[in-house]
């Protein structure tokens, strides 16, 4: 498995765009610079209308105005993420592990949650160095 990971969503769409391979999974920010997620979601429909990329969408914006725009522009899924402190960063792990198996369809595969796993200690420990 391999992660790739964009700072601002036009050079993330501009990537998806140039890949020989789509991703499996695209996981991303509400609020990022220069476009939004939801902006992100719509411009990636549009470049990809006939592949199914299933979009998880994470923001600390909790109203339900929010929630039903990314779901409504695309996105398959939305977690709700205040910032992830120390103490809170593996429930927040066990949550996104959760829904990522979900997304791709491997809810019984304990193969594919090891292999998450792997990835999402990754994320766990640029938390801890506060570069997520």
């Amino acid at each position: 498995m391999q992660v790739h990971s964009e700072l601002d969503a036009r050079d993330a769409l501009k990537w998806v765009k140039a890949s020989p391979v789509l991703p499996d999974l695209i996981l991303l920010d509400c609020m990022m610079p220069e476009m939004s997620g939801h902006e992100f979601c719509v411009e990636l429909r549009k470049t990809v209308p006939d592949a199914v990329v299933p979009v998880i969408m994470i923001s600390a914006k909790t109203d339900e105005e929010n929630i039903v725009s990314g779901l409504s522009h695309g996105c398959n899924d939305f977690i709700w993420s205040a910032t992830v402190t120390l103490a809170q960063c593996t429930p927040f792990l066990a949550e996104l592990t959760c829904r990522l198996l979900s997304v791709l369809g491997f809810v019984n595969s304990a193969q594919a949650a090891r292999r998450f796993c792997v990835v999402l200690d990754d994320i766990c420990l640029a938390c801890k160095a506060g570069t997520v």
